[in-house]
């Protein structure tokens, strides 16, 4: 882990999370014909998700590089203030 950038790691996590949802989204879309919504559906739930899975990823990584996490700290810190307050809104506000 010491050897590759962190920063390097949380984007491609974030890159590799929304092929996952496309793919997935496409496989379910492929499946009968007519059932387009269900590609939004995925879409849509993997927008609810995504401050969840960063906070993880970045939990994850700043756990297991400290001292990347020491060096970066008011940044890091930031940046899992504005994933949480997204993730609230996302549970408590968005009633679409």
């Amino acid at each position: 882990m010491k050897n590759l950038n962190s920063w390097f790691i949380l984007v491609a996590s974030f890159f590799i999370y929304w092929v996952c949802v496309f793919i997935i989204a496409s496989v379910m879309n492929s499946h009968s014909p007519g059932i387009e919504q269900y590609f939004l559906r995925v879409i849509s739930k993997g927008i609810d998700l995504s401050p969840l899975v960063g906070i993880i990823v970045m939990g994850l990584v700043s756990f297991v590089n400290k001292s990347w996490f020491k060096s970066n700290k008011v940044i890091i810190i930031i940046m899992l203030t504005a994933l949480i307050f997204f993730e609230l809104f996302i549970i408590f506000f968005n009633h679409t």
